[in-house]
């Protein structure tokens, strides 16, 4: 009898309520590798980023005080993330536990976002999937590999800015334009690859036609208050504005990101300038097509663009880090598994990819980056060829 009562309740539960009991083991489990990794600071390769940069900028804020810090201009990220850096080094606890967890809060900023423009989709495209499992795929973002190893494990700050171009694209799609352009100033003041959205923010104004290019004027306006912390403590003005082309200033075409250019194109003297404007080229072509778009592009297709244009710069730019293409890693995979199952196949293969990148500069692990270019290029090839034939036959029952 007790048997019997005890297998009735366990049936019931999961026939009501499968999806708590799902989305509440996903979020254990996800806290539980997070909780494991975060004390993860040495790595076998002996490479740590959190050792060679985040740990001795820190050190740096602490010996010279936050103001003083601050003035002087510790590491090279932007404003903001430095007054993180410089407000933790009062704490009285190991660094890597604030700066882990401030990027960890942002991995479930991700999940969030991801679970709301679902929402926001279903309500114009159809959907077969009930609104209490879309969260718990949307749990499934803050268990990503690529996410975990990010944000625990490597201490980046890759989920911080992606977070806020989520939170930005969730805006465009809702018609929040100035909310959604400031998010993108706050995302582009915390990392320089934010700049990677601009080609579809410009693809976005030429084919909606619904708000003024003066919005755009956000961007700079955000970023240059970002930036007053540091001024009001003694820094100039053009040093702290500076701060990213002082990061661009590199000319090599290959880092340790499996581009085009790991195909046997390493010159940076040949190539550096045409790759400089081979995304242009594409974009360009992309602005072309848009403008001459008849039909309305739906809200799903902009998120396809959104992320096509993120992982064309990735591909075609030079000097690209393994990092680089999260944020379209992340959005391709939302599509791939709420929208556009045709792409699986695609996504799954530029996560291996990213999987074998990280351990290679995590780990210290030799790679063949020939063979991953190949596979990164026919992933991006597929991806393309879809998104375009998806808009093209899109155009083409609209009547046109």
């Amino acid at each position: 009898m007790i048997r019997k009562k005890a297998d009735s309740f366990i049936f019931s539960l999961f026939e009501e309520h499968a999806d708590i009991v799902v989305f509440t083991v996903l979020f254990l489990i996800s806290v539980f590798l997070r909780y494991r990794y975060v004390p993860l600071v040495d790595y076998r390769s002996g490479v740590s980023d959190y050792n060679y940069f985040l740990l001795p900028w820190v050190k740096t804020y602490r010996q010279l005080g936050v103001v003083k810090g601050l003035r002087q201009g510790v590491g090279n990220y932007y404003v903001p993330y430095n007054v993180f850096l410089a407000l933790i080094s009062k704490l009285d606890i190991k660094p890597y536990i604030p700066i882990a967890l401030f990027s960890i809060i942002f991995d479930y900023i991700i999940a969030l976002f991801i679970y709301k423009t679902a929402l926001e989709l279903k309500k114009i495209r159809k959907l077969q999937i009930s609104d209490r499992n879309i969260k718990c795929f949307a749990m499934l973002f803050a268990l990503l590999p690529i996410v975990i190893e990010n944000s625990s494990i490597w201490k980046q700050c890759d989920s911080i800015y992606s977070g806020f171009l989520l939170i930005a694209l969730f805006y465009f799609l809702k018609g929040k334009y100035n909310t959604a352009f400031v998010f993108i100033g706050i995302a582009f003041s915390f990392k320089l690859q934010a700049i990677f959205i601009l080609p579809f923010l410009i693809l976005f104004y030429i084919g909606k036609k619904e708000f003024s290019i003066f919005k755009f004027l956000w961007i700079p306006l955000i970023f240059l208050l970002c930036g007053l912390p540091a001024i009001l403590c003694g820094r100039s003005a053009a040093d702290t504005y500076m701060t990213y082309f002082h990061q661009a200033e590199s000319i090599h075409m290959f880092v340790n990101f499996p581009s085009i250019y790991a195909l046997g194109m390493e010159d940076g003297e040949i190539y550096f300038q045409l790759a400089l404007f081979m995304p242009v080229i594409l974009f360009l072509f992309s602005l072309l097509f848009i403008s001459r778009y008849k039909s309305p592009v739906s809200s799903f297709h902009w998120l396809y663009i959104a992320a096509w244009c993120f992982i064309t710069c990735n591909e075609f730019l030079p000097a690209m880090h393994e990092r680089y293409d999260f944020f379209a890693v992340i959005l391709l995979t939302f599509i791939a598994i709420f929208f556009r199952n045709k792409i699986l196949i695609p996504v799954i293969v530029i996560h291996l990819v990213s999987a074998c990148t990280y351990g290679a500069c995590l780990y210290g692990r030799e790679l063949n980056y020939t063979i991953l270019a190949c596979f990164y290029l026919a992933s991006y090839c597929w991806i393309s060829y879809d998104l375009f034939t998806c808009l093209s036959k899109e155009n083409k029952n609209a009547g046109v």
